[in-house]
């Protein structure tokens, strides 16, 4: 206990990197009582933590060594030079314990904000022992909402592994790992659990919960820090609660209310401080066709997502960040060797890049005013840094263009529109700007705005691709509307989780369910991202099957591009698909990926994976040659050229010794 104690004292740096040393194979039982008090005397993490190394070196240097020392004397010495985020974390430290605030940034007298140190770890899989996290060597980066208000030191990043290692059925595998992350987890007696998964990362939050070397109680140990009395939520429920109530959103669905914690953990930085009574709202514009029964489809909202903001709060805003120009559009958040060379000539191989000198990426924003016509959009740049037609320096794109966004999966998701220029969006500058009223294709209304065209997007920070060199352009031919529209047959393959908050919290209400039993079923929703992962990139593997082996217009092609794309957002819009639909899939669809992607991923664990005994996926030879197979063989050419050409540049060759250098070499060898 005394032991405990002293550990629980220390500055969190120095208690990180304990545990982190830990995880490694040092005991905590080897790191001398007297060594943990020097330690806590140096008070602050810039002294403390760098000591830890310095403490588990002479441990190491102390006894006899083995190969996994080895290991550990080599991460030291990359680690001896590195630069580590103390300092910050003493900064932040220091400010939050006068103002629990101050980290959220704009304040008037320092530009400071916190939330910048980051704490992340990984999840370990061992055959022989159990699933454990492994913690990595804090570093300093972006900050988000929920970091700057709580501390850095409250977050953990978890990283699960793209592959998992489960034979068998992965989707068991994901199952397990959410019960994995279920559990509470305890870090030096300071307790962290689950709260949102996203993209193969899981997010844990310090609770006011301890470990008291038997059992977790919920209080603040005394063994603890000053600074655990920094107010924070008292518990994981009152955490949530913070950042997205559950009795003020009971009419969200569950679905929804989980999703919105992702706004609390994206990357963002303090601009400026707004006043409420600063802040209007308007009204969306809606496409004319609408009936006016209940809601609006997304699509059909036509302004979805984009508003308005003052140029002297842009202005403040580029100043702030010392930006070197206004920005048009803001994303914001209101109210919430030899074998070296060789390898990266492989590397080109499986992760090259066709640029397109004619085209750009930008923020899409509707029409403020409302100028542009059907099918017609303006870009304009702030700098003469766009090619045209003629392959000039222009700051204007003008005439037939391609757009897009991703994912582009069905036909319909490049749309040809016309770049005009209006005089009253001139100042609309590096913004791609769409019109608001009803999309035209082919000459036909499609009912819907543009983005909702191209890969069902909106306005909310979506960005879009702009092509108009003439040869892409000239031969494009606008696919049938029709694959706008998703095939029936999808929507019986989903089933949507339709419970609201209200619903929720009716069947959980006190005294009848504990409150370990809600923590575990807002888990459900909280975490639900992780039963999404492999089933993802496996619909989109089967769609890139069903390109190659039937083309692209094929039902069977949109079909599984439909399924892909509601499976992508399943964690916002509450759709999965059941297991018998999954296994049934899996029978029929499954098969081995086209020649072009296996010789593109040169990765041994993944060629152990492919099932040699299966054919290559056949193309239909009505569908012509596919252009991946084409660039493939072109890359593969120009690769083996340069392969050759560094062989020849390292050609083994006998080197003359200078006679008079080398003589008392060579007489020492004589004697």
């Amino acid at each position: 206990h005394y032991r405990r104690g002293l550990i629980g004292s220390l500055p969190y740096g120095a208690q990180w990197e304990l545990a982190r040393y830990v995880g490694v194979g040092i005991k905590f039982d080897d790191i001398p009582i007297h060594t943990l008090t020097a330690l806590r005397a140096l008070r602050t993490n810039a002294k403390a933590a760098p000591e830890v190394t310095k403490t588990i070196s002479n441990l190491l240097t102390s006894r006899p060594q083995n190969d996994e020392d080895d290991a550990f004397a080599a991460a030291f010495a990359q680690e001896r030079n590195a630069k580590l985020p103390w300092d910050e974390l003493d900064r932040e430290e220091e400010n939050l314990a006068k103002d629990p605030y101050s980290g959220l940034g704009c304040n008037p007298d320092s530009s400071w904000y916190g939330g910048r140190v980051h704490f992340t770890a990984k999840v370990a899989f061992d055959n022989s022992g159990p699933t454990t996290l492994k913690l990595d060597r804090p570093t300093l980066g972006s900050s988000n909402q929920l970091a700057r208000r709580f501390g850095s030191w409250r977050f953990i990043r978890v990283r699960i592994p793209k592959d998992l290692p489960y034979r068998g059925d992965k989707k068991a595998g994901e199952g397990i790992l959410v019960l994995f992350f279920k559990r509470p987890f305890v870090l030096n007696g300071r307790v962290f659990r689950a709260f949102y998964a996203k993209e193969h990362n899981v997010f844990l939050v310090q609770t006011n919960e301890t470990w008291d070397g038997t059992q977790i109680v919920e209080q603040v140990s005394s063994s603890m820090p000053d600074l655990m009395k920094v107010p924070i939520p008292v518990n994981f429920l009152e955490f949530i609660n913070y950042h997205n109530n559950m009795d003020r959103n009971r009419h969200q669905t569950m679905v929804k209310w989980a999703a919105r914690f992702a706004l609390g953990l994206s990357n963002s930085i303090p601009g400026v401080r707004l006043e409420p009574a600063n802040i209007a709202f308007e009204d969306d514009q809606i496409c004319d066709t609408w009936d006016g029964q209940g809601m609006p489809p997304n699509e059909q909202i036509m302004t979805d997502g984009c508003g308005l903001i003052r140029y002297d709060i842009l202005q403040a805003i580029t100043e702030r960040l010392t930006w070197t120009a206004i920005p048009t559009a803001v994303q914001m958040r209101v109210f919430g060797s030899k074998q070296v060379i060789k390898k990266e000539i492989h590397t080109f191989i499986n992760r090259y890049h066709i640029e397109v000198p004619m085209s750009c990426t930008a923020y899409i924003v509707p029409d403020p005013l409302g100028v542009l016509e059907p099918g017609e959009i303006h870009l304009k740049s702030s700098r003469r840094n766009l090619l045209d037609q003629e392959g000039r320096l222009t700051d204007i794109v003008l005439g037939d263009v391609l757009v897009t966004r991703h994912p582009c999966k069905v036909p319909t998701d490049v749309q040809k529109v016309k770049a005009v220029f209006k005089e009253k969006l001139h100042r609309y500058v590096d913004v791609i700007v769409v019109s608001i009223k009803n999309h035209i294709s082919n000459n036909v209304l499609l009912n819907r705005h543009l983005a909702s065209c191209t890969g069902g997007g909106d306005y909310d920070g979506d960005t879009m691709e702009v092509f108009w060199d003439p040869r892409i352009v000239k031969h494009f031919k606008s696919a049938d509307p029709s694959f706008l529209s998703e095939p029936e047959e999808v929507a019986s393959c989903l089933v949507k989780d339709k419970k609201t908050v209200s619903d929720f919290l009716a069947e959980h209400e006190a005294p009848l369910v504990t409150t370990a039993t809600l923590i575990f079923k807002l888990q459900d929703y909280l975490l639900a991202a992780i039963r999404d992962v492999t089933m993802v990139g496996t619909y989109s593997t089967w769609w890139e099957n069903s390109i190659y082996k039937h083309g692209y217009r094929d039902p069977r092609t949109v079909f599984l591009a439909y399924m892909f794309c509601a499976i992508l957002d399943g964690s916002k819009s509450g759709v999965s698909v059941p297991t018998k639909i999954y296994e049934a899939h899996k029978r029929t669809i499954d098969m081995r990926v086209p020649r072009w992607k296996e010789k593109s991923k040169k990765d041994p664990s993944k060629e152990a994976r492919i099932d040699w005994n299966i054919r290559s996926l056949p193309r239909d030879k009505e569908l012509g040659p596919f252009i991946m197979d084409e660039i493939q063989l072109q890359v593969q050419k120009e690769c083996d050229k340069q392969l050759r050409f560094v062989e020849q540049l390292f050609v083994e060759k006998t080197v003359e010794l200078d006679a008079h250098l080398a003589g008392p070499w060579r007489e020492a060898e004589a004697r």
